[in-house]
C-alpha cells in the first residue's frame, strides 16, 4: 500500500480512537523526511510543496519549515518569494532558532541579487544600526537607546543592544541593565541577560545576582542560571543550588556547577544532610563533571546501597583511565554481590576487557563469575579473543 493510502485510512480510525492529533503529528513528520530528501535530491519545487504544507498546517516543525522553503525557493532563483518567507518566520516565530539562521540566507539571497536590489526598511535600519558602531559619541548611544524604547522588530532592537553594549559607555551598561531588571521593553529582557552575561564587566554578576533574587519567574530564572554558568561564576551557582526552593531550579543548578567541573562544590552539598534529597542529581553532576575523587568518596561513607549502586554505574561512564583502579578496589573491598555486579557492568560500559578478565580468571562465586564471563562476551577486542581461545585448548 502507498504511504499517502495508508494515511488516508489512518485518519477515520485516528478520529474514532481521539488518536487525530498524533496521526496529524506523524504526517507532518513524514513531510519534513520527504521534504529533506528532496533537498538532498536537488528537487527545488518538490521541496517546495512538502514544506509549503507544513507551513499551512501549522505543524510542531513549521519554523523550521519555513526556513527551508526559503531555501528551496532561494536555489530555484525565487528570491522574492524567499525573502517573504524568511520575513513571515522572523514574525510568525520570533523566538525559533531557524531565525538567525534565515538571516544569513537572507544576505546570501541579497548578495545573488545584486546591487540592483530593493533594499527594505529593516535592512536599512541594520545598516544605521551598524554605522553607528564606528561611533561612540553620546548621540550615537542616545540614538541606540531611542531605538530600544521605540517601536521596532525584535532583530533590530537585539542588533541595537549589541552595538550599544560595545561602546563602553557607562550609561549604556546601565540602559542594558535596566532592560535586564525588566524595566522597558519586556520582549528584551532575556537578551539583556544574555548581553550581560558577556560583557565581561564585575558588575554584570551583582546585576543578573539581584534579578534572580527578586524574580518569581521560573523560566527567567533558568535563563538566569545559564548565564551564570557563561560567567564562569560558580559561586552564584553554588549559591542558587544552597538557597533556591524550587526543586527543579535546585537541579538545575547542580548540574551546572557539574558541567563547570566544580566537584568541589559538589561534594559540599552532598556532604550536607539538608540536601539529601538531591543526593542523585549530585552524583550524576559529580560524574559529568569528572569528580572521580568525590564519587569514590560517595561509595565509600554512603549508607544508602541504591545510591552506592548509582555512584558505581556513574563511574563506568568515565573512562577506564581515570576510574579503573577505583572500580577494582571497589570490587575487591566490597562485600555486596549487587555492587560487584555493579562494577562489573561499570567496567562492561568502558570496555575494560583487562579488569574483566581478571574477575572471571579469580572469582570463585559463581554468580559474579558470569556476569563477568557473559559481559566479556559482547566486547570486541583481541584480549577478549584470546581469553575464550583459552576454553578451546
Amino acid at each position: 500500500m502507498k504511504k499517502d493510502g495508508l494515511i488516508k485510512k489512518l485518519i477515520p480510525m485516528a478520529v474514532a480512537m481521539g488518536f487525530l492529533g498524533s496521526v496529524a503529528v506523524v504526517a507532518n513528520d513524514r513531510l519534513y523526511i520527504e521534504g529533506q530528501e528532496q533537498l538532498d535530491n536537488k528537487e527545488w519545487k518538490a521541496a517546495q510543496r512538502s514544506f509549503a504544507r507544513i507551513v499551512e498546517e501549522e505543524g510542531k516543525k513549521s519554523d523550521a519549515a519555513l526556513y527551508w522553503l526559503a531555501y528551496a525557493q532561494f536555489k530555484s532563483k525565487e528570491y522574492h518569494q524567499a525573502l517573504a518567507s524568511i520575513k513571515t518566520l522572523a514574525k510568525r516565530y520570533p523566538d525559533s532558532r531557524w531565525v538567525d539562521d534565515a538571516q544569513a540566507l537572507k544576505i546570501e539571497i541579497r548578495d545573488k541579487q545584486g546591487s540592483h536590489a530593493e533594499i527594505d526598511d529593516e535592512e536599512m535600519k541594520l545598516y544605521a544600526i551598524n554605522a553607528l558602531m564606528n561611533s561612540s559619541s553620546d548621540k550615537a548611544i542616545k540614538i541606540l537607546e531611542s531605538i530600544l524604547d521605540g517601536e521596532h522588530s525584535a532583530q533590530v532592537k537585539k542588533r541595537a543592544m549589541f552595538v550599544l553594549s560595545q561602546s563602553g559607555s557607562a550609561g549604556a551598561f546601565e540602559k542594558i541593565a535596566d532592560l535586564a531588571s525588566g524595566k522597558g521593553d519586556p520582549s528584551l529582557q532575556v537578551y539583556a541577560i544574555e548581553t550581560l552575561s558577556i560583557s565581561g564587566s564585575k558588575s554584570a554578576s551583582s546585576i543578573l545576582s539581584n534579578i534572580y533574587k527578586k524574580t518569581g519567574d521560573t523560566q527567567l530564572k533558568l535563563k538566569l542560571l545559564k548565564s551564570f554558568m557563561v560567567m564562569s561564576d560558580a559561586d552564584l551557582l553554588f549559591n542558587a543550588a544552597k538557597n533556591e526552593q524550587d526543586k527543579a531550579l535546585q537541579t538545575k543548578a547542580i548540574r551546572l556547577i557539574g558541567a563547570m567541573g566544580r566537584a568541589d562544590m559538589l561534594w559540599s552539598l552532598y556532604s550536607d544532610r539538608e540536601y539529601e534529597e538531591n543526593k542523585e542529581d549530585i552524583i550524576q553532576s559529580l560524574a559529568v563533571g569528572g569528580g572521580v575523587e568525590q564519587l569514590n568518596k560517595v561509595i565509600q561513607s554512603e549508607k544508602q546501597e541504591e545510591l552506592v549502586l548509582h555512584a558505581v554505574e556513574k563511574m563506568g561512564i568515565m573512562g577506564a583511565d581515570k576510574t579503573q583502579k577505583y572500580l577494582e578496589a571497589i570490587y575487591k573491598n566490597s562485600d555486596s554481590i549487587k555492587v560487584k555486579e555493579r562494577v562489573i557492568k561499570a567496567l562492561f560500559i568502558q570496555s575494560n576487557a583487562k579488569s574483566l578478565i581478571n574477575i572471571a580468571k579469580s572469582e570463585s562465586e559463581p554468580q559474579l563469575k558470569r556476569e563477568a564471563i557473559k559481559r566479556l562476551s559482547m566486547i570486541n577486542s583481541d584480549e577478549v579473543l584470546e581469553y575464550f581461545s583459552e576454553t578451546f585448548q
